[in-house]
């Protein structure tokens, strides 16, 4: 098996057959397995998936959960799963649109051994009808993790969307360790595009090759900008701890994003977010001098 393909599932019965069907008319002489993982959905999803099991049962592999775990624990579940040299995430709301994703993304990883992820442009639709482009870049892009860990200016890294992300399986082929399991960030796109930027460069192809459907119920997309900012100022912060307080340029990042949410906030924000945010504001306020410094190299601050 070369590629597995994971699918967390909750309560997804509109969107899920959409989901299955854009992995299953790939074009492609690489060998993969779906693995769905079922959140012990109250809808009829489960149904569907079982049916599409029934059809494709040397393709597509079910794990049910007895009772809810939420979303980073069944994450958990499937990252167990995923042993083949590839793997990716395609959310149960989301899809392809390109039936040659594997074959053009394996067929690069294949010949590029000092790349560790392949990632296409991703078209956003929301529940209005309306589209965008998730990151609308001019040229094809390459990323390294050098450009976010060095010193002197931070440069982001243009980092794809999950739906159009395959990764070089080097974080999770051989066992989950216990600082995975036991992180509150390890389910997220983040997680996978900046551990996996460790191992090797990120191509970034010009090509649409997937669909991010934009839903109102969404944790994320239910949020205020202010709050959007914070939850990425926490995941930064909580990246450098998960590196074990090695990488500096994380925590300026963090509080960079931290700042930047206060301003934005309304009242009732701020109190929530200084509610939250105790363990992050000590560790703003011991390394302040460097954070500062940090902040006027990259122009964040004005002298």
């Amino acid at each position: 098996m070369k590629l597995t393909i994971l699918v967390p599932n909750y309560n997804c019965e509109n969107t899920i057959s959409n989901t299955l069907d854009s992995i299953l008319m790939q074009e492609t002489k690489y060998k993969y397995k779906i693995i769905v993982s079922d959140d012990c959905s109250s809808d009829s999803s489960l149904d569907k998936i079982m049916s599409y099991k029934e059809r494709y049962p040397k393709v597509i592999k079910v794990l049910t959960q007895k009772r809810n775990l939420g979303f980073t624990k069944n994450m958990i579940k499937l990252y167990k799963e995923a042993k083949s040299d590839y793997f990716c995430v395609l959310d149960s709301d989301d899809y392809w649109v390109s039936n040659k994703k594997i074959e053009t993304a394996l067929d690069f990883l294949e010949s590029n051994l000092d790349y560790a992820s392949y990632q296409g442009r991703t078209l956003r639709k929301y529940n209005n009808g309306n589209e965008d482009l998730y990151i609308n870049y001019s040229q094809a892009t390459t990323c390294c993790i050098d450009s976010v860990i060095g010193g002197g200016v931070i440069i982001y890294p243009i980092m794809g969307h999950t739906s159009s992300s395959i990764f070089r399986n080097a974080v999770f082929k051989n066992g989950l360790s216990s600082k995975i399991i036991n992180s509150d960030i390890c389910s997220g796109d983040s997680f996978r595009n900046y551990t996996h930027l460790f191992f090797g460069k990120s191509y970034h192809a010009l090509e649409i090759d997937s669909v991010y459907r934009i839903t109102e119920s969404g944790d994320w997309t239910s949020s205020s900008e202010a709050m959007q900012i914070y939850k990425n100022s926490t995941f930064w912060h909580q990246l450098w701890k998960y590196y074990d307080e090695e990488y500096i340029n994380f925590l300026a990042i963090s509080y960079m994003l931290f700042l930047f949410s206060c301003n934005k906030a309304n009242q009732m924000e701020l109190e929530f977010i200084y509610s939250n945010a105790e363990c992050m504001c000590q560790d703003f306020q011991k390394y302040e001098d460097t954070l500062q410094e940090i902040g006027f190299q990259n122009k964040w601050f004005v002298r």
